[in-house]
């Protein structure tokens, strides 16, 4: 669970139940919870819930997803575009001209 690492459990927690049952099923709900709050990998996490390691990862991509959704609409907080796009050119840009934006006020990541 890479991805959820710095996710608070309680995050974690609100951003599935943003999501139906239909999209995302109590099993997955049940391993992801699992696996962020103790630490462990996607495929521990599909081994407890019996379920396969790409439908856990699946699951905590449409976490991160809603996570950053969330804090770019109510915290005014941008998204790191590498994480979105990829680590393309256009995100590249961004990304340095956000870095520059934090070093013109000072700021820090």
């Amino acid at each position: 669970m890479k991805r959820l690492k710095g996710l608070r459990i309680e995050h974690i927690a609100a951003c599935l139940s943003v999501h139906s049952l239909r999209d995302i099923p109590q099993e997955n709900r049940d391993a992801v919870l699992w696996a962020a709050s103790n630490g462990q990998s996607n495929i521990n996490a599909a081994a407890y819930g019996q379920l396969s390691p790409k439908t856990i990862a699946r699951t905590a991509k449409k976490v991160l997803e809603t996570h950053n959704i969330i804090m770019q609409a109510y915290l005014g907080i941008e998204p790191d575009p590498v994480h979105l796009h990829g680590n393309t050119k256009e995100a590249r840009a961004i990304r340095q001209e956000r870095l520059e934006k934090l070093k013109k006020y000072q700021l820090t990541k």
